[in-house]
């Protein structure tokens, strides 16, 4: 690399400490494994920062991994805290949105605050601002060693380097084996825990008065390592970048820079594995870089396809429009993006989730940043980086980790992979030499170019580059903006209207009652008792599910959480009963929270947000279903606030309600599944029973999705012809 001094706190790291030891840990598989080792042999406390956590996650799988405690996590945990009365565990998870409560463990605050020990102290970071997530994926045992990277503690995350197919061990409490998943983590001890250990306790504090118990101070303790983690690096200066969004100009944009300055800084090549690339700051970096005549190689390893719907219709076209830009501008061909394939027809698609950089032999980065605008500004990240410009053992140790990560994507060893590099004078004519050996000799298992045109089979959803990897904080005007595309140029200011206190009286009794049901005197009947009873008085109630049915209804209205709802109904009816109350409950009240809308006007709300609402509002109705839709799917405001604000705009009613029902069906009916199967547990339900159920469940959900994918190639085919 062309600098000595890489690393600038203050600038793109907010420490440089030093590490005892170091380890490169290449899929789940081992990471679980030492991650249950460690944790059992904790003496003091362990902090867990996630973006998603899963009590019932299965650290060890195989047989000769086992230990003498539970492999589930709530149950490990509860064995470390039980054996030993000095220690204290820390968790800190995302809270996450509606949108993402299918793929994720129903209630974790009452699965880890009631169900395990209360040494246990479990929190949900909620104050991101609005439209960024906690991100980061951090785990500190005794302040002594450390694991940072990209592996959250959840579902889909275990996987060996093979990535077979059909791997039985990759499923989740006994249901369908799951995407291949790739992915890595540093494991480090010394001084550099601390630094983990300051930012975590910092980020803990930050969501509460409470404080973390005191850092271990005696250097002379028996260290924490794994006994079967091989010590890759000793005695080297590790970084510590973080992103902190904005609070009161206090942001912090360390990963963004180093990821700016190592592109800036490399020389002969880079090589990059991470799930995203939409950044626009990453992409001018590659562009300034592939215009030198003696550039870089630049490589980029990123799944076919991303999980999930909304992913593949927002930051997968992200990425194929970067990439596409970025090959445009490659004078000297040294940039190519690659996806590991893994079957014939690529009918199941490695996930590609690692955030790494390797530059040079001499750098090498991991940690849960992604290459994406959200990850440069707007979402909690934290990444450990090393540079060593002199000791040939560091580089040796990077070197080996380029090519090992290189054989497991190209089916080969990385001896081979070595001798291939040896032998070409890039590193990509030698993946590429490797690439065609494997094509003549008919192997699935290879790299291959990712397309530039998006695998997603439509077109992306509206204003999804900022609405979906938004750089800043999503406010509703910026949200209108993007979703109306040519109306999102600056307006003159609107300080001088005159405001409507009919509109600005509704949006702060609707604040203050969402305040009052997460933080004030109404969050009293949201807990666990207070649920108990209510379903005891409703259930003997004349007519108990038209008696639910309202009461639901005007509890929506009053800023009720949808969610919490949802779960209420499943746990009063059951799965079918439950998710029809729980749908008819929202619809009803949105349908009803609408007309209070258009009953204000549209001139009212005019006068609140300007004439340019008035264009965006009609530039939205002509996508009717469609920006009804992806507006559910997004937490942009309350769901009554949401709805009165339809009401008042340009959106007609049925394609209010038949766009409602798309987005809200799938995400009520999983989340009335998974409370329904909590339910299930607690009832000691037959596993015959559970099993019919989540069969039904299932061809439900393959129904919904069916008809809703019909429903809107329908609406977007009937937009296309109008216009034609």
């Amino acid at each position: 690399m062309k600098t000595n001094d890489l690393f600038e706190e203050g600038r793109n790291c907010c420490k440089v400490a030093r590490c005892d030891k170091a380890a490169f840990i290449i899929d789940g598989k081992r990471y679980f494994k030492a991650l249950y080792d460690v944790m059992a042999e904790a003496q003091s406390h362990f902090i867990i920062l996630s973006w998603d956590i899963m009590s019932q996650f299965k650290l060890v799988r195989e047989e000769n991994d086992y230990g003498d405690k539970p492999a589930a996590l709530g149950e490990f945990l509860n064995a470390v805290l039980a054996e030993n009365e000095e220690i204290e565990g820390y968790i800190l998870n995302w809270d996450y949105s509606l949108l993402l409560a299918s793929d994720r463990e129903l209630m974790p605050s009452l699965r880890f605050n009631w169900n395990t020990s209360g040494r246990l102290h479990f929190k949900q970071d909620d104050h991101i601002p609005l439209g960024g997530c906690h991100h980061q994926k951090v785990v500190v045992v005794d302040d002594k060693l450390g694991f940072c990277g990209g592996i959250d503690i959840t579902r889909g995350r275990w996987d060996t380097p093979e990535h077979l197919i059909d791997n039985p061990h990759r499923g989740e409490e006994g249901n369908r084996t799951l995407r291949p998943h790739h992915d890595i983590q540093m494991a480090v001890a010394g001084p550099i825990v601390r630094a983990l250990s300051k930012m975590a306790r910092e980020r803990w504090q930050a969501c509460g008065e409470d404080t973390i118990k005191a850092e271990r101070s005696d250097p002379e303790e028996a260290s924490l390592w794994p006994e079967g983690l091989p010590v890759e690096l000793e005695n080297v200066d590790v970084a510590l970048s973080r992103t902190l969004p904005d609070a009161e100009g206090q942001g912090v944009y360390e990963v963004e820079q180093l990821f700016i300055d190592t592109i800036q800084q490399a020389e002969q090549y880079l090589y990059i594995e991470n799930q995203y690339l939409s950044a626009d700051c990453i992409a001018e970096a590659i562009e300034d870089s592939l215009a030198q005549d003696n550039g870089p190689d630049i490589i980029v390893v990123t799944p076919l396809v991303t999980d999930g719907w909304v992913s593949q219709q927002t930051m997968d076209h992200q990425r194929a429009k970067l990439i596409e830009r970025i090959k445009s501008r490659d004078r000297y061909n040294r940039f190519q993006a690659y996806y590991p394939r893994i079957t014939e027809n690529n009918e199941i698609a490695l996930n590609v989730h690692a955030k790494l950089m390797i530059a040079d032999n001499q750098f090498v980065r991991i940690g849960s940043g992604n290459l994406s605008n959200r990850s440069m500004r707007l979402d909690s990240e934290c990444d450990l980086s090393i540079f060593e410009k002199h000791r040939e053992d560091v580089q040796a140790a990077i070197e080996n980790l380029r090519n090992k990560l290189l054989a497991e994507h190209l089916g080969v060893s990385a001896d081979s992979v070595a001798q291939a590099i040896a032998q070409h004078e890039s590193l990509k004519s030698a993946i590429e030499s490797i690439r065609q050996r494997n094509l003549s000799a008919g192997k699935v298992r290879t790299l291959e170019p990712l397309p530039t045109v998006s695998k997603a089979k439509s077109t992306p959803l509206p204003g999804s580059s900022d609405i979906f990897d938004p750089s800043e904080p999503i406010d509703p005007k910026r949200l209108l903006s993007a979703m109306g595309e040519e109306y999102a140029e600056t307006q003159p200011s609107d300080e001088g209207r005159r405001l409507p206190w009919v509109w600005i009286g509704i949006a702060c009794s609707c604040i203050a009652l969402s305040v009052m049901w997460k933080w004030g005197p109404l969050a009293e009947w949201t807990d666990l008792a207070t649920i108990q009873t209510t379903m005891s008085a409703i259930k003997d109630l004349p007519l108990a599910p038209l008696v639910a049915f309202f009461i639901l209804v005007v509890a929506c209205i009053l800023m009720v959480p949808l969610t919490f709802l949802a779960v209420l109904s499943a746990l009063l009816f059951g799965l079918i009963q439950g998710f029809v109350l729980a749908l008819m409950s929202a619809m009803t009240s949105a349908y009803l929270s609408y007309l209070i809308g258009a009953w204000i006007g549209r001139e009212s709300l005019t006068s609140l947000a300007g004439e340019r609402f008035n264009k965006v509002s009609r530039k939205l109705a002509e996508h009717g279903v469609l920006s009804v839709a992806a507006i559910r799917l997004l937490p942009v405001a309350p769901f009554t606030i949401v709805n009165m604000v339809a009401g008042a705009s340009h959106i007609k009613l049925k394609d209010f309600l038949l766009g409602s029902t798309l987005a809200l069906s799938p995400a009520l009916f999983a989340i009335v599944l998974l409370a329904d199967q909590f339910r299930l547990s607690l009832e000691s339900a037959s596993f015959d029973q559970v099993m019919m159920r989540i069969g039904i469940a299932g061809l439900v959900i393959v129904v919904a999705y069916v008809a809703v994918t019909r429903a809107i190639k329908y609406v977007r085919g009937t937009d296309a012809a109008s216009k034609a």
